[in-house]
Formats: C-alpha cells, structure tokens, sequence
C-alpha cells in the first residue's frame, strides 16, 4: 500500500509539473545550438569584423562590461566602475577573480594591451573607429603619436582608467564591444601571427572556451564549453554551445524546421520566414536598426574630378523630382517608411532619440528641382546630364522602386539612367570602395546612439559610405561631442537635418534584424547593431508531448 502511494504520489507531481510552465524541466546544463551560417576569418578581438566573430568572441571573451536584455551595460571583467563629473574619465575596478581559461589573472594591463594593439596602425584593424572617443586614439590610429599616448592607463594589476576626447556618458556600454576586449601580451606575441586562427593560438577570459583542439572543424562547426576559470555575476548556465560554420547549409524553407526539431536551437532569421516562424511559435527577436535609402557618391576626385553627384544641388534635384508615393508601393517584405536617417530605436541619455529630437526633415517633392541641376551642369560645361547607374540589392521589391526613380529621372533629366542589381556582399563591398554614383544602401551603425550613425559621414571616418568631407558637417559633431547633455542632442539634429538638406543620404524604408529560437529555448540575448549574442543564460526546457 505504501508503495502504491508512492507511486500515487510521484505520478501526481509529474502530471503537475507538465501542466505548468510550458511542461517541461530545467534544461541548464545541455548543449546549445547556434547556426553562424559562415565561419570567421579570425578570433582576434581586435581585428575581427562580422556577426559570426562578434558571435563567438562575446562568447569566449568578456570586455569590462557585459549588456543585458536592454543593452544596458552590468558588470564583467570589471566589478565596478565610476566616472568624473564631466563624464570624460572613467576608472575600472577589475574582480579580483577575473582569470584567463588558462588560469593566469586578468589584469588592467591586458585590458590597456588590448586597446593599444586596436588603434596601432600595424594591427590594420576596420572595427576600432568605436574607439574613436579615447583621448589621442585617431592621433595614434593615424600614425601621428605613439601607442603609448592613447589615454588608457593601469593604476596597479585591478585599476584601469580611461580618459576621453569629449563627455561620453554611455561610453562603459561601449567598452562589451569587441576591440575593448583584453589581450595577454605574453601569449600574443607567443603564437607569431597566427593569434584567433586555431584553437591552441585564442585565449579567452569569458564564460566558454574551445574544448580542445579538435573541437574547430574549419569549415563546418566548433564546439565550446564552460570555462571552469570564468568566474562572473553568474555561471554559464550552458554546458557547452555548438556553432555551425555554414556545415548544415539549410535551405531557407528548411530553417523553420531545423529550429521546431532542435538541430539548432537559434539562428538568425531571413525576413521572409518571419511570418512562417510565428505560425509555428518560434520565439522571435527583432530590432529596427537599418535605415535603407538613396546613397550617394559625393567625392569630388571620384570619375577624374568629373563627378556630378558631389554638387548638392543635381543631388537635390535627383531626389525632389521622384514621386515618394510610388516608390514606396515598392517597399520590401516586413519594411516600413523611414521618414528619417536616424532609425526609431535609437537613444540619446537613455530616452528615445527621435521622440527627443523631432522628425520630418526630408526634402520636399518638387518638379521644377531639375532646373538647379541645368544650371549646375550649363556651368560646368555640359548640355546634357550625364548617364548614371543605380546600384541595387538584387531584390524584386527593390528593383521595381529602383525602375521608379529611373522613369522619374529619365522624364525630368531628358536622358536615361541604368540600374545595376547586385547581391548584397557585393554591393556593400563596391560603395566600401567608392566604386558607385548613386546607390540604394543599407545604412547600420555598430550603436544605437544618434552618434554613432551620424559619425559614419564625418571626414576621415574609415566606414563613410558617401566618401564625405564636409567640414560644416565636421563642426556640427565636433561641437555635439564636446557639449554633451541637450545642447549635442540640438546638434545632431542640425547635422541629420544636414544630411538630408544636403541630399547625402535619402532615407527610403526601416529593416529590422530577426532571429528565432526553438521550442523551449530561452535566455539567449540578442543584441542590435551587430552587437552579437550572449548565450551565458541560455537555457533549454524539454517539452513533453
């Protein structure tokens, strides 16, 4: 009888844990899946570029912070942290546990190494300009002052101080980037260049490791599991994560499913498949963080010097002249009308920027605009205007707007324009070369601050799409970063209105960013902007049928 009510009993708290909490249990401690789609070039935090490296190496490495849910910065590798009354200088304090996954102590001088190695012009590193904000770091990107100049300093083995160009208060956000991360010279120098190339060349202080050497199959996958030297606010609650390199090469119908049978267990999520993954009750992440719209080439040395684009007002008049209404009857799949550069989701001093700064900054329609740039073209010496070539994401939305503007253009400018589609690598590659006109581009910033979107077009920015160097455009930013508080927030809305008066950048439609999980899966962190994602809370509840 007593065995009987045992069994009774048992059965009864079964029944009840299915029935709550999605039925299931604590799946701490499984392996989780993530599909990268593509393998890195390389581990090296202070060189590498893409989603797929940011991916691991916030997983194998920890900056002075970590971000939460909100992008909102808490401890990592730092316990603590204080700033000045100007907001100009910042002091780090390092936990005293903070270790390497070979054990040795994290100190302040791998953090200071780090940077250094970020901004010294032989690194040759394409993600540092983040780290613009440091006192001297342009200075010493460029060649013109030592690395030892850059205002990074440790005070002892667990005090770091970084002191800034201008007032920064968001900056400790900035530093879970990964040019910020440390790097342990002594190891460095010991793997002679091939430093995130292998597993015996990448040492990391965060919450995963490389399980051993065979665990980085090129090409196809790599396995990681928790570091048992990580020692932050929490333990890892994975076991260990399996990234695959492009080795499952899922058709996109196939995403869907591999996600509902658990062979992955998240993965970023085409925009087409949004509605297929609600239908199947997928969790989905999603964050507005790309402006699409008219780029164009303004260099006045682009074609020989022979460059109509880099007069604003054949800009202008190339953007007035098109019927708004009917390009956007063209708008791609789960897109919406953006009506200005700086996206909606961005913040300024923790409040929303647009609410803050206000809108409707575009350039008004107008037919008779075509006679600003008869007049550009009669002083320049040319009757008729030039042919132009329209590169565009090799999308059927997109390139039916493109033949849109193409009519308008043709119809107003008494001659006949081209468009030439491309897939999407290619053509982010040729307007990083400056090899285009006018091009219909992705504009994403790697932050969600007005800032960081708007310095993209500041001279000598190594990522300016447009090819600018515009020095009233200069003093706007220049003036917003040493100001700070509601006078900068006045200033880079003169400088976004700049750009549309201008006729640099002519916002078209808002992308969003998507990414799923499977059944059951939760804690996993996306964050925007190409800022990764942070498996440390992953966890996996088994769903019983």
């Amino acid at each position: 009888m007593k065995r009987m009510l045992c069994l009774l009993l048992c059965l009864t708290v079964l029944l009840g844990c299915t029935a709550c909490g999605g039925g299931g249990e604590d799946g701490s401690g499984e392996t989780i899946s993530y599909d990268l789609q593509e393998e890195p070039e390389t581990l090296d935090p202070q060189i590498a570029s893409g989603q797929a490296a940011v991916v691991l190496i916030e997983a194998l490495y920890e900056g002075l912070v970590r971000l939460d849910g909100d992008n909102e910065p808490y401890p990592g590798a730092a316990a603590s942290w204080s700033a000045n009354e100007t907001n100009t200088e910042f002091t780090f304090t390092l936990r005293e546990d903070a270790a390497w996954s070979n054990g040795d102590p994290v100190t302040a001088a791998d953090f200071v190494y780090g940077m250094r190695r970020a901004l010294d012009p032989a690194t040759g590193s394409e993600t540092c300009e983040a780290m613009y904000c440091i006192e001297n770091a342009r200075a010493v990107r460029e060649g013109a002052l030592p690395v030892e100049s850059l205002g990074v300093a440790a005070v002892d083995s667990r005090t770091l101080v970084i002191s800034l160009e201008y007032p920064y208060e968001e900056f400790p956000a900035l530093t879970a980037s990964t040019p910020f991360m440390p790097c342990q010279q002594e190891f460095f120098e010991n793997t002679y260049g091939r430093y995130g190339l292998e597993p015996e060349t990448v040492l990391g202080n965060g919450p995963f490791r490389i399980r051993n050497r065979y665990s980085w199959e090129h090409g196809a996958r790599v396995e990681l599991t928790a570091s048992s030297t990580y020692a932050g606010e929490q333990e890892p609650s994975p076991a260990a994560l399996q990234f695959y390199l492009g080795e499952l090469e899922l058709e996109e119908s196939g995403l869907i499913q591999a996600l509902r049978d658990s062979t992955v267990d998240a993965a970023p999520l085409p925009a087409s498949l949004l509605d297929e993954a609600e239908a199947a009750g997928l969790p989905v992440t999603s964050f507005q963080d790309t402006t699409c719209g008219l780029l164009f080439q303004v260099s006045e040395s682009y074609q020989g010097g022979g460059n109509i684009m880099a007069h604003a007002e054949v800009r202008r008049a190339f953007v007035q002249v098109l019927d708004r209404a009917a390009l956007l009857r063209y708008l791609p799949e789960n897109s919406e009308p953006a009506e200005d550069i700086v996206t909606p989701d961005a913040t300024y001093l923790g409040k929303s920027y647009r609410e803050q700064a206000g809108g409707g900054m575009l350039l008004p329609q107008s037919a008779e605009a075509a006679a600003g740039a008869a007049e550009v073209l009669r002083a320049l010496g040319i009757d008729v205007m030039p042919t132009v070539t329209v590169l565009c994401p090799d999308d059927g939305d997109v390139k039916h707007m493109v033949n849109e503007m193409l009519a308008a253009w043709n119809s107003a400018f008494g001659n006949y324009f081209n468009m030439e589609p491309l897939p999407q690598e290619e053509l982010e590659s040729r307007v990083a070369a400056g090899d285009f006109q006018v091009a219909v581009y992705a504009l994403q910033p790697d932050g969600g601050t007005p800032e960081r979107l708007l310095s993209l077009f500041a001279s000598g920015s190594e990522s300016n799409p447009a090819q600018m160097s515009d020095p009233a455009y200069d003093a706007l930013l220049d003036q917003a970063l040493a100001s700070g508080g509601m006078e900068a927030l006045e200033l880079y809305r003169q400088a976004e209105a700049y750009l549309n008066t201008q006729a640099v950048f002519y916002p078209l439609y808002y992308q969003s960013h998507y990414y799923a999980c499977g059944p059951g899966v939760s804690g996993v962190v996306f964050h925007p902007y190409n800022g990764g994602v942070d498996f440390l809370t992953a966890k996996r509840v088994t769903v019983l049928s």
